[in-house]
């Protein structure tokens, strides 16, 4: 049941179209306005659906109903990603957990997606005891000796379940407790609620170096869902986001399970008709909206010195600032931070874009054609959100710092879109 893709532009649409096994459906949109002719279909799909969001034009809707959890939730990525699986398979989806432990992205997520229960609360929490047991050197949750919390245990029947479980213990970035770090037991707490929760299917997402974990969380993961009847062989896959239409070259590790089966199909990014989306691409189209969003659109304060930075890069058409440019903790010493305080190449996807995209000083975050950083929305689109997203409500003063950590920390909804594709195909 290979998923397959393709795009075609006709008559001022473009369409969107899929194989799965003995599912088929295709959907169209409005193109919009402005977009160069020599895009690939695919690409004025990908930035029409995220910039022109309102247009969806559906063949067929509602033929089945899909009852979702949502843990780790933060702001809704793995949800919309959902959503726009089931408007492409003509399904409906209804959300009935969401849960994190940040109330900001769970406030992001109520605006969005009204789950029928929410919860503000760690994982690890959920269960009225915790039992483990050693099975072939593994250790691993003992579920038959664990319970839910009531509050749960009252909401089974659950037919996906989706997850993106801390990853700062498995990040490249961390350089205190990598590859060991208590949150990674969380990764095996979240296959447990959705085991708990009998859940029909289930998608786990994480950073790739997830499986360097000294916990040996996915092994331990994988062992739970075989002892449990769930799909265990290639059951994971470390997809990039750039593979399936978002403008970034984000690589996510994922675990894919389905119950009362062994072994699982691939997502082959091959079968997916589809060109690249550049940084250039994206956010010139966005830039051509005008949108004057006091939050969501404003430039943030810079200091004189990344000011100049930015002006430097681009009055020499450079995307690396030299070292001569740079502050003395890199310009006096070796480093490997080539990328601190670059401009985004306009020709290719967005570097993977952090909590700290609206800072040069954080990454290769200074706009590809533009001598500025980006912008809220900008971090968003890149991030493939669509823009009628609400990341906040009407008059509501939010924190920059906390609506970018969400928008940083989510999972790319076109990323999810076709991770939930190969899911809920198997159901």
């Amino acid at each position: 049941k290979l998923l397959e893709l393709s795009y075609e532009e006709k008559d001022g649409f473009v369409a969107e179209s899929f194989t799965a096994g003995q599912y088929s459906g295709s959907q169209k949109i409005p193109l919009l306005q402005g977009l160069s002719s020599s895009l690939h279909p695919s690409q004025k799909w990908a930035i029409s659906k995220i910039l022109a969001p309102n247009t969806l034009n559906l063949d067929k809707q509602h033929a089945k109903e899909i009852k979702l959890a949502d843990f780790f939730c933060g702001p809704g990525g793995f949800t919309q990603g959902i959503k726009e699986a089931c408007q492409l398979l003509g399904w409906s989806l209804r959300t009935e957990i969401a849960c994190d432990f940040s109330k900001k992205p769970l406030s992001i997520y109520q605006s969005n997606h009204r789950p029928r229960a929410k919860l503000l609360e760690n994982v690890g929490n959920l269960f009225e005891s915790v039992r483990y047991v050693d099975v072939g050197g593994l250790r691993v949750l003992d579920l038959k000796a664990m319970r839910l919390v009531p509050e749960l245990e009252k909401l089974k029947g659950i037919d996906l379940f989706v997850a993106g479980p801390p990853c700062e213990g498995n990040s490249k970035l961390n350089n205190l407790t990598r590859g060991a770090d208590q949150r990674n037991e969380l990764y095996l707490f979240a296959i447990a609620v959705a085991i708990k929760l009998g859940a029909r299917a289930l998608a786990i997402e994480n950073v790739p170096t997830v499986i360097n974990a000294s916990e040996n969380v996915v092994e331990r993961a994988l062992k739970m869902l075989e002892l449990n009847g769930y799909a265990y062989e290639n059951a994971t896959r470390v997809l990039r986001a750039d593979d399936f239409l978002v403008a970034q070259s984000r690589a996510r590790h994922f675990l894919v399970s389905v119950k009362g089966k062994k072994v699982l199909p691939d997502i082959d990014s091959d079968k997916v008709n589809a060109e690249k989306v550049t940084s250039g691409q994206l956010l010139g189209a966005l830039e051509s909206l005008s949108l004057t969003d006091p939050v969501m659109d404003a430039v943030g304060q810079s200091s004189d010195e990344t000011i100049r930075r930015i002006k430097f890069l681009h009055d020499n058409d450079l995307y690396n600032l030299p070292d001569s440019e740079r502050p003395p903790c890199h310009r006096d010493t070796e480093h490997n931070y080539a990328s601190v305080y670059g401009r985004m190449y306009p020709d290719l996807p967005a570097p993977t874009l952090t909590t700290g995209f609206l800072s040069p000083g954080r990454g290769r975050y200074t706009h590809p054609t533009i001598p500025r950083p980006l912008t809220l929305r900008e971090g968003a689109a890149l991030q493939s959100f669509p823009l009628n997203y609400k990341w906040r409500r009407p008059g509501e003063l939010i924190s920059k710092v906390d609506c970018s950590s969400a928008i940083g920390d989510a999972v790319p909804p076109l990323l999810a879109k076709f991770v939930g594709l190969q899911v809920l195909t198997q159901i």
